[in-house]
């Protein structure tokens, strides 16, 4: 009886986990024999899985001589295993509508694919097959080194990251926070192959990794999954630990960094605890009340009083003890000791004197507002509990709330007083200066970045630069989409079958309706969680700007915020920051687009402010002026980036004087920008912005017809201006020969290049399918598995990214090809680049890749059922490009109708490989 009661116990504490895991939204936690640790949570709002791995293994498991190691392993690790040949691990997460990834950081790696539920094993096999068996070629090492080289020099381009390289190296010491993940360049030139081989044998072990999968998946099954697959693989016997510990800091430390350029940029980092110390939760709360938002003490301080362009505060979470920063972009004029002072001013500020009742309210809502907002997503929700995890605990979560909602104002004082010293910070500013050959550049256009950011506080913020941040090595190298096309359980696709959910979707069908005015409304329900995405358009861009007038579209939607007739600029911010929502107008080509989010109680207030602003604008000369600032600011950095000087350029090229998608000269633009008139200003919006070229889109946890009513009552009265949505904009005929154009940037690192033609492809054409397959074979698509990617990428090591798109929209746009490179090597991969064009279009594409990109391309819409977002910004462009609501079902017929020969033509009538604009922007002066 004794030994049957026992073994009964022993069943319900074995079966208790799965049973409480199989409630949707809880985690089960679960340890193999092998050590490795297996963090499940189920979520059903999509037919989607996210499934991770997290290492602890990142720059600070480094030494000097292999710094970037991590990074580099990486980076190997898509080399391929003895069963998975080097560039079969993305063509068979692409095949099978895969967005896969990988990043490093400070104190992990981590590898994740975001799949079709019914597709879970594959990414399971994958992660394991590589965890032990991942070949790592000298020849491919030395490939590879370059195109990380070419990653290293981008951010070698970017002020801000050299900046904070250097405030880093300078607040470490001792501890091995002090590189930058990516490594030291002479250390990534010259690591061996032996030493990486070494290296992920020390640390590629499933006792030192965490398995994370979230998603519309049955948890024992799952599991089952993960010990078919990881179970075998046998434990390191043991893992270097990190020993050294940093000093404390005995005064103030200070660096200046001088480079060519046109805008300066201040830096400030405080060393704060590690994960699980007490002050941290403190520190959020500072953090939030010092910048997030407009209605922050550091944005009201310095932007606000013309002292900076943009502002920002940052507290780290990380596994040792790191940095708090404050930051600020000085504005020109400004000498940077004055906008340091500020900064310093604000923390004195509240040294002196604890943050009032109402600041911290507001914190704690955007704090607890962000926790919720990151539920929407099966990779966000999945790498967060691999993240804390991997720092220390996923529990860490299940009380960080309670914890925020407890800290008081005096708690909030005592840490900028014990952190925020004189001697424990370092100070770095970035002072331009002309290039050594002339004067500085004129004023340019937005600079263009994805530079990844990485993790300094749990929760993203709103209406915030947060350049300072720490990167994170997250690659863009595989950025793919879902397929709708099956696969047997690790085996091979079968491209006739449908992603299945293993349980009924929360997301609903969706309903249009026009309202009398014009206004074209679609929502749709999904209640997995209490939040509310927003999007819309309205047909307002800047092809609409009047001559001499560059930038003014997108002036007018920047403003709409900045005041309304019945609320100031500091009202709208308050009312948003103060429950944790967001709304943002911001310009486009063909249109201005807007957007918000918010929790489901705060539905209402959120769509009354974007309602105001949109109808009730009126357009403060004091914001007006601020905004011209900002603007000017803008134009100045645009001119330190090689891309944004490509592309600037490139435009100039192709398009003639007068054109719409011509961008006017730097001087140009500044000038357009020193002349607008609140006349101006007003007069665009008076004669574009109406309801019948507008579209909004609601999805989330609201009814449908409590959505469409609130619409009504808010927009319903808007009268109509009787514009046409139609929208018709010139096309020019391609180059009479190559031109070929340098910008010389003798400063900088890297080399931008663009290359590319005018085009007339719409979106709307009856062969944009077809280009479309073309495109995503020759540069587009799924990052790696393009050829010009294998190619230029892989094989000849000439950059870290190269891709190539259609701008077909409700116009037609260029075809154009990006990439940056070493200037050594400009040469090679333009010449690379030009041949891949030419061998497309003289011998068209591969059955194999055919099917490969039609794949890939109809799977990307269940992915992007993850989020509300994803599913409201889907919805607007079925709606934009008049593809009916059934445009998802049909959207694989569509492609699978398609044949290589009509791929081939769009190639021969798309692509003219002798007649191409080349731009090229950098350290560079041959033609």
């Amino acid at each position: 009886m004794r030994q049957r009661l026992f073994l009964v116990v022993l069943w319900l504490l074995t079966a208790l986990p799965f049973a409480w895991a199989a409630r949707e939204g809880q985690v089960q936690e679960t340890v193999l024999p092998n050590g490795l640790k297996v963090l499940t949570k189920e979520a059903h709002a999509a037919p989607v899985v996210s499934f991770q791995v997290w290492y602890r293994v990142g720059s600070r498991n480094e030494r000097p001589g292999i710094t970037g190691i991590s990074h580099l392993i990486e980076h190997m690790m898509f080399k391929g295993t003895p069963t998975l040949p080097k560039g079969e691990i993305s063509r068979l997460l692409t095949k099978n509508g895969a967005s896969f990834n990988a990043g490093t950081s400070n104190d992990f790696t981590f590898y994740y694919e975001t799949l079709a539920s019914d597709r879970l094993e594959m990414a399971v096999r994958i992660e394991a097959d590589r965890m032990q068996n991942s070949l790592m070629p000298a020849a491919e090492h030395k490939s590879e080194m370059t195109v990380v080289r070419s990653e290293l020099e981008g951010g070698e381009n970017d002020p801000t990251d050299v900046l904070w390289k250097e405030v880093v190296a300078a607040a470490f010491k001792a501890h091995p926070y002090q590189w930058p993940v990516i490594g030291w360049r002479s250390d990534v030139e010259g690591i061996q192959t032996s030493e990486i081989r070494q290296y992920y044998r020390t640390f590629y072990h499933p006792n030192n990794a965490t398995v994370v999968i979230v998603g519309d998946f049955d948890t024992p099954k799952a599991l089952a999954l993960v010990r078919k697959h990881f179970g075998k693989i046998p434990p390191a016997r043991s893992i270097p630990k990190v020993r050294t510990v940093e000093d404390p800091q005995r005064g103030e430390r200070r660096v200046t960094v001088r480079r060519e350029g046109n805008t300066a940029y201040a830096l400030m980092a405080y060393h704060t605890p590690a994960i699980g110390h007490p002050d941290l939760y403190a520190l959020d709360m500072l953090d939030q009340i010092l910048s997030g938002g407009r209605s922050s003490r550091l944005y009201q301080a310095l932007v606000e009083k013309q002292l900076a362009t943009s502002t920002s505060s940052g507290a780290s979470t990380s596994r040792d003890p790191d940095l708090f920063t404050l930051s600020a972009t000085v504005r020109n004029g400004i000498e940077p000791g004055e906008v340091e002072k500020a900064l310093l001013a604000e923390a004195e500020k509240i040294q002196a004197q604890p943050p009032l009742d109402a600041e911290m309210q507001k914190a704690r809502s955007q704090i607890e507002s962000y926790f919720t907002y990151e539920k929407d997503s099966t990779s966000g929700q999945a790498s967060r509990l691999g993240y804390f995890e991997t720092i220390g605990s996923w529990k860490y979560m299940n009380t960080y709330l309670d914890r925020i909602r407890r800290v008081t104002p005096q708690q909030v004082q005592e840490a900028a007083r014990k952190y925020l010293t004189a001697t424990n910070r370092t100070v770095g500013l970035y002072l331009p200066t002309a290039p050594a050959d002339g004067p500085g550049a004129a004023p340019g256009g937005p600079p263009q970045s994805s530079r990844q950011q990485g993790w300094l506080s749990p929760w993203a913020k709103t209406e915030r630069v947060a350049w300072y941040r720490r990167p994170s090595t997250a690659q863009e190298r595989a950025r793919t989409a879902p397929r709708p096309s099956a696969a047997k359980p690790g085996g091979k696709p079968s491209p006739a079958s449908a992603p299945k959910a293993t349980t009924k979707s929360s997301l609903a069908k969706p309903i249009r309706t026009v309202l009398p005015n014009g206004i074209v409304v679609l929502a749709q329900e999904n209640h997995s969680n209490p939040t509310v995405a927003i999007t819309g358009s309205l047909m307002a861009g800047s092809v609409l700007d009047p001559p001499g007038k560059w930038g003014l579209s997108s002036m007018v939607a920047s403003i709409l915020n900045r005041g309304t007739r019945t609320r100031t600029s500091l009202q709208i911010a308050e009312a948003m920051e103060s429950v944790g929502a967001s709304v943002s107008v911001s310009g486009g080509q063909e249109s201005i687009a807007f957007s918000g989010r918010c929790l489901t109680k705060d539905f209402d207030l959120t769509l009354e402010l974007l309602a105001d602003m949109l109808r009730n604008p009126s357009f403060p000369r004091e914001e007006m002026e601020k905004l011209r600032l900002q603007r000017l600011a803008g134009l100045r950095e645009a001119e330190d980036d090689t891309a944004s000087r490509a592309a600037r350029r490139f435009s100039q090229i192709l398009y003639p004087e007068g054109h719409p998608f011509r961008e006017p000269t730097a001087e140009a633009q500044a000038a357009a920008y020193r002349s607008f008139t609140r006349d101006d200003l007003t007069g665009f919006y008076e004669r574009y912005y109406g309801p019948e070229t507008a579209t909004l889109v609601i999805v989330g946890d609201i009814g449908t017809s409590q959505a469409i009513e609130k619409i009504k009552s808010l927009f319903g009265d808007w009268p109509s201006k009787g514009r046409s949505r139609a929208l018709e904009v010139s096309t020019v005929p391609t180059l009479s020969k190559t031109v070929r154009e340098v910008i010389p940037m003798m400063d900088k690192t890297q080399v931008d290049i663009v290359i590319g033609q005018p085009s007339d492809l719409k979106r709307t054409a009856p062969d944009y399918y077809a280009a479309n397959v073309m495109n995503t074979i020759l540069g587009g698509g799924s990052g790696l598995s393009s050829r010009m990617a294998q190619n230029i990428r892989d094989k000849m090591g000439l950059a870290y990214g190269i891709y190539s798109y259609f701008d077909a929209g409700l116009t037609a746009g260029p075809w154009a090809v990006s990439l940056g490179t070493n200037p050594a090597n400009v040469d090679k991969a333009i010449q690379g680049t030009l041949a891949e064009i030419s061998r497309i279009r003289e011998k068209g594409v591969e059955r194999r890749e055919f099917q490969d990109a039609i794949d890939f391309i109809t799977g990307s819409y269940t992915v992007r059922l993850e989020t509300n977002a994803g599913v409201a910004s889907m919805l607007l462009g079925i709606e934009t490009y008049g593809l009916g609501l059934d445009y998802i079902s049909r959207i694989s017929g569509i492609y699978r109708a398609l044949t290589p020969e009509q791929v081939n033509r769009t190639a021969r009538k798309y692509l003219t490989p002798s007649s191409l604009a080349v731009v090229i922007a950098g350290p560079h002066r041959g033609k």
